[in-house]
C-alpha cells in the first residue's frame, strides 16, 4: 500500500482535509506536523480579526428609555494616534445596506473623518459631544440618513471637496428627506432630522470655502427641521435628546458661519437648561482686564463674560479624563447658553462698534475652544479668526487708544487660531501695524511678559497658551528680521 498523504485545502471555509491510505498514518510525523500548522495558522487568523473588529468602533453608549443616552468612557488612548470608529461590520452584518459597506469602512479608517459630522456624531471615544450611535445602529436602514453620512464622510476624505460622489449622495439624500416631508403618513424619524442637519453642515461648509453652498439653503434645511418638529406627534417619532442638542448646536454654528436665521435657541429644549445657582458665587467674576472697559460693556454683556470666565475656571481645573457624563452635559449646557447669547447679542450691537465687535468674535471664540478638544480642530476657529481680521483691518488706530491691551488679546488670540494662510497678516498687524500701541506691552517681546497681560481678561494658559505660543514665536521671529 502506498504511504502518501494527500492534502486538499479548502479556503473557502478554512479546513484542510488530510487524506490517509491506512490506519497508521493518521499518527504520522508528517499528519501531525500538519494539523498542528493548520491549528496553530486558524487560531492566528482568528485572534487578527477579533483585533482587527476591535479597531474603529464607537464608545458604549446605551439608549434610555426617555430618549436619553448613557454614555461611559473606554480607556483613554494615549497613543496620538486617530481614536477608534465605528466599526461597519456591526452596523451592516448581513451586508443589507443601501450603498458600498466598503466604502463606508474607508470612510470612517480615514483620518480626515474624525470630526466632519460634528455636532451631529463623531467617531471619537470622548462622550462630550452629541452621538449619532444609537441611529447608527437602528437609523442606517433610513436611505436619507445613510446617503446624508455618506456625503459628509466622502466630502471630507476628499479634503472638504465636492466631487461627483459626493454630489450623488446628496441628491439621494435630499430626494428621501422630500418623500418624508411630502407624505407626512411616512412618520418622520430621528434619522430624517439627522439626515438634514448633516446636510446643513455641509452646505456650511460649502459656503465657507465658497463653493456651490448659499446661505438660502442652510435657511430652507433648518426650516425642515422646524417643520418636522411642529408635526404632530402621530406623524412623528419622539425626538431624542442627542438629537434635540444636535439640532441646537447645528442651527448655531450655521448662524455663525452663514449668518442665517437662528430658529433654535438655549431656551428652545429643556435638556439645555442652565444657571448659576448650582455654583458659588465667587466663580462668576469679571476679568480685571475688563474692569476699565465699561464703557463698552452693559449689563448683558458683563454677565455673559462672567460667566465665559467661570467657564473658563472649570475647564482649567478639571480633566478631561475625569469629568462624568453629566458634568459634560452640563458643561454642554453651559457653553451653549454662552455661545447662544454671544450670537444674539452681536447680531443686535455689533455694528455700533468696531472694537466691540472685535471683542464679542473673540469671547466666542473662547467660548467654542474651553469645552473640550474634539472642538478645537474643527474649521469654526479658522473661521472665527478670519471674520475677526476683516474687522480688525477696518478699526483705526485711533480707536484702540486706551484699549491697546484689549487689542493685545485680540490680535494673540486671532493669531493663534488662524489658518497658515492668514496668521502672517495677524504678525504684520502686530510687528507693524499696530506696533506703536503694542510697545509698552510688548518691549521686551518674550512670552511670558506678553502672557501676563493676556491674564487679565478671558485667558487658559493650558487651552490657548500652546498655540497662543506658537504664534508670539512668530512674530518674535519677524521682530528679529527687522
Amino acid at each position: 500500500m502506498s504511504t502518501r498523504t494527500k492534502t486538499t485545502p479548502d479556503l473557502a471555509h478554512g479546513f484542510q482535509f488530510i487524506s490517509n491510505q491506512s490506519p497508521g498514518e493518521t499518527r504520522s510525523k508528517v499528519n501531525r506536523h500538519l494539523v498542528r500548522s493548520h491549528a496553530l495558522k486558524a487560531t492566528l487568523n482568528a485572534k487578527r480579526r477579533r483585533e482587527k473588529a476591535r479597531q474603529e468602533n464607537f464608545r458604549n453608549i446605551a439608549p434610555q428609555h426617555d430618549g436619553s443616552l448613557t454614555c461611559w468612557r473606554q480607556a483613554p488612548d494615549r497613543s496620538g494616534g486617530m481614536p477608534a470608529a465605528i466599526a461597519v461590520g456591526r452596523l451592516d452584518p448581513f451586508d443589507s445596506l443601501a450603498a458600498d459597506s466598503l466604502r463606508l469602512q474607508t470612510f470612517l479608517a480615514c483620518r480626515a473623518v474624525r470630526q466632519a459630522g460634528e455636532p451631529v456624531f463623531t467617531v471619537t471615544q470622548d462622550p462630550c459631544s452629541p452621538s449619532l450611535v444609537q441611529d447608527l445602529r437602528i437609523g442606517l436602514d433610513d436611505p436619507a440618513l445613510l446617503n446624508a453620512l455618506m456625503l459628509t464622510l466622502a466630502f471630507a476624505a476628499n479634503g472638504g471637496d465636492a466631487n461627483a460622489e459626493c454630489l450623488g449622495y446628496k441628491g439621494k439624500a435630499i430626494s428621501h428627506i422630500n418623500q418624508k416631508i411630502k407624505f407626512p403618513e411616512m412618520n418622520a424619524t430621528d434619522s430624517t432630522i439627522l439626515a438634514i442637519l448633516l446636510l446643513v453642515g455641509i452646505e456650511a461648509r460649502f459656503l465657507a470655502r465658497a463653493i456651490l453652498g448659499l446661505a438660502s439653503h442652510v435657511q430652507i434645511h433648518m426650516n425642515g427641521v422646524h417643520k418636522l418638529l411642529q408635526l404632530p406627534e402621530s406623524h412623528r417619532s419622539h425626538v431624542g435628546t442627542a438629537t434635540r442638542r444636535a439640532i441646537f448646536w447645528q442651527d448655531l454654528n450655521s448662524s455663525v458661519i452663514t449668518g442665517s436665521k437662528r430658529l433654535f435657541s438655549h431656551i428652545t429644549f429643556p435638556e439645555l437648561a442652565w444657571s448659576r445657582k448650582h455654583f458659588s458665587d465667587s466663580l462668576f467674576t469679571l476679568p480685571p482686564g475688563f474692569t476699565t472697559k465699561h464703557h463698552l460693556l452693559d449689563s448683558t454683556l458683563i454677565e455673559i463674560l462672567e460667566d465665559l470666565n467661570s467657564l473658563r475656571s472649570i475647564s482649567d481645573s478639571t480633566s478631561p479624563c475625569y469629568r462624568t457624563p453629566e458634568t459634560i452635559l452640563h458643561l454642554d449646557n453651559q457653553q451653549g447658553w454662552i455661545e447662544s447669547r454671544l450670537e444674539e447679542y452681536r447680531r443686535t450691537h455689533s455694528e455700533r462698534n468696531a472694537v466691540l465687535d472685535c471683542l464679542l468674535i473673540v469671547a466666542y471664540l473662547c467660548a467654542y475652544l474651553l469645552y473640550t478638544d474634539i472642538w478645537r480642530n474643527n474649521f469654526i476657529p479658522e473661521l472665527c479668526a478670519s471674520h475677526l481680521l476683516q474687522k480688525l483691518q477696518k478699526t483705526s488706530d485711533e480707536q484702540w487708544t486706551g484699549n491697546e491691551d484689549l487689542l493685545l488679546w485680540i490680535l494673540c488670540m486671532g493669531g493663534a487660531y488662524a489658518s497658515p494662510s492668514v496668521r502672517p497678516r495677524y504678525v504684520e498687524l502686530v510687528t507693524c501695524t499696530y506696533h506703536t500701541q503694542l510697545q509698552p506691552l510688548t518691549k521686551t517681546e518674550e512670552w511670558v511678559d506678553v502672557e501676563s497681560c493676556l491674564g487679565m481678561f478671558v485667558w487658559s494658559s493650558k487651552t490657548f497658551g500652546p498655540p497662543a505660543g506658537i504664534f508670539w514665536a512668530q512674530v518674535q521671529g519677524a521682530f528679529r528680521k527687522g
